[in-house]
């Protein structure tokens, strides 16, 4: 079990043949791109034979066969990422209803960030956290979740804002909000 003297003394000792556990778990999924770069130098000195057809036209459909478990294998492990971003986002939060579990529709993380959501009595801002997933817009201040959005209403809708530079505003039967984007608030990629 995890947090156990015994699991924490396994998970940070090297084993016989020098690796980390978190190494050691890791190989199955490396050994697929490995089994495609065997394949592809089989594919170049095959090409150089005297009667390579055969061999060409069955190793070629064994790279694509590898490619195709290698991309599925890809997605399973976003979806995992995936998932284990909502549960701590809902453990976060403190959500009700739940964004992940037995009997809930698919839901993908896609980005979160902190931005300044303009109020529309007096232009006062106020910082919060923006989080975007496959089927909603979730908007929060500090550890409170104020609102969410659902993108698939189609009372829904994302303009430019009116304030300039990098804000837009989240158009909304419900409730209508803009928010601004500040830079060096948020995080640094995209």
């Amino acid at each position: 079990r995890a947090g156990t003297p015994r699991f924490d003394e396994l998970v940070s000792s090297p084993n016989a043949a020098g690796q980390s556990i978190e190494s050691l778990m890791i190989m199955p999924v490396q050994r697929i791109p490995r089994y495609e770069l065997l394949l592809r130098a089989l594919l170049r000195v095959s090409k150089k034979m005297v009667s390579p057809d055969e061999d060409v036209e069955e190793l070629e459909n064994c790279i694509e066969a590898i490619r195709d478990v290698a991309q599925a294998n890809n997605e399973l492990i976003r979806l995992t990422e995936s998932k284990a971003i909502l549960y701590d986002i809902q453990k976060r939060f403190a959500m009700k209803p739940p964004l992940v579990g037995p009997g809930i529709s698919p839901r993908y993380f896609v980005k979160e960030g902190i931005l300044r959501k303009v109020h529309g009595r007096g232009g006062s801002q106020v910082q919060c956290h923006l989080i975007l997933l496959s089927d909603m817009l979730l908007y929060a201040v500090e550890s409170k979740l104020h609102r969410r959005v659902w993108l698939a209403d189609s009372a829904t809708q994302f303009v430019d804002g009116e304030i300039g530079g990098a804000s837009f505003a989240v158009l909304n039967s419900e409730k209508s909000m803009t928010f601004l984007c500040v830079q060096g608030e948020g995080d640094d990629d995209d």
